[in-house]
C-alpha cells in the first residue's frame, strides 16, 4: 500500500510505502517529489512513536494512557543500539506484585 500526501501550497508531494524485508522486518521507503519550479531544500527527522511495551492492550492503553506511562520503561543498549519497551510491573487491579518479565524490542 502506498501513502501519498501532497502540499499544493509548497508544491511539495510526499509518498511512503511499508515494505517487508527478511533480514530488517518492517521497512519504510518514502521520497518527496518537487511539484514545482523552484528548486527546495528538505530536512528530514524519522522514527516510530508510541510503541507499547509487551502486555499492553491498546484497550488499555485508550482508556488508561497515564496509568501506562506510570508503568512504561524505556531503555537503549548502548552497544547494539537496541531499545527495549517493558513494564516495570504488571498492571493489575489487586494489591499484589505482579513481575513483567517480557518485553517488545527494535533496533
Amino acid at each position: 500500500m502506498v501513502f501519498e500526501e501532497i502540499n499544493h501550497d509548497l508544491n511539495v508531494g510526499y509518498t511512503y510505502e511499508w515494505n517487508s524485508s527478511e533480514k530488517y522486518g518492517f521497512v519504510r521507503k518514502s521520497s518527496f517529489t518537487n511539484q514545482g519550479d523552484a528548486q527546495i531544500s528538505v530536512q528530514l527527522i524519522d522514527g516510530v512513536q508510541n510503541l507499547l511495551p509487551q502486555g499492553v492492550e491498546p484497550d488499555l492503553q485508550n482508556a488508561s494512557s497515564n496509568l501506562v506511562d506510570a508503568y512504561k520503561k524505556c531503555e537503549l543498549e548502548q552497544d547494539t543500539g537496541l531499545g527495549i519497551y517493558s513494564l516495570s510491573a504488571i498492571i493489575v487491579d489487586k494489591a499484589q506484585p505482579s513481575e513483567a518479565l517480557k518485553a517488545n524490542v527494535v533496533w
